[in-house]
């Protein structure tokens, strides 16, 4: 299932935040658009894990905090896949990063699952920047194999004006 929401615009409650501008892919922390206190916002714990993997591959990544908020692991029913931040220059410039993206994040989620007694469920969420600035939250619960669904979706959201 995939959903497409309203989101608040990242970098004006970065700003307000004092916290840095993505370059790249940035992960946003739980908490980020409920409140103004960094000590309330947490990262999910594969955070650093994802984070390396799509340095690896060439994927220009950032955290907004430079270290002050820290990470808590949440037993789900399904694999929480951090919320990653997809700012407009970043497909407009590089497409093809967003497909190496998506496809470290589907092969490492398949590893983790199949690795394991947890059941095929994914919860992954971007928030896409469009070209206009506006700030959409892109949502896809389901099955490893149907992550690459979410791609055509982020590209759409990414393209409106």
């Amino acid at each position: 299932m995939i959903e497409i929401l309203d989101y608040l615009n990242v970098r004006e409650k970065n700003t307000s935040l004092g916290l840095t501008q993505p370059e790249g892919i940035g992960f946003i922390p739980r908490g980020f658009a409920t409140t103004n206190s960094l000590s309330e916002m947490v990262y999910e714990n594969e955070t650093p894990t994802i984070r390396s993997l799509l340095r690896q591959e060439g994927v220009p990544v950032s955290r907004l905090d430079r270290d002050k908020i820290h990470f808590k692991d949440e037993q789900s029913e399904a694999f929480l896949v951090p919320l990653l931040y997809i700012p407009f220059l970043l497909i407009e410039q590089n497409p093809v990063l967003l497909d190496v993206a998506i496809g470290v994040i589907s092969n490492y989620c398949y590893e983790i699952i199949s690795g394991s007694n947890r059941k095929n469920l994914v919860k992954m969420e971007y928030v896409v920047e469009s070209k206009t600035g506006d700030n959409k939250k892109v949502v896809y619960t389901g099955p490893v194999e149907g992550m690459k669904e979410v791609e055509k979706i982020i590209k759409e959201v990414h393209n409106e004006n």
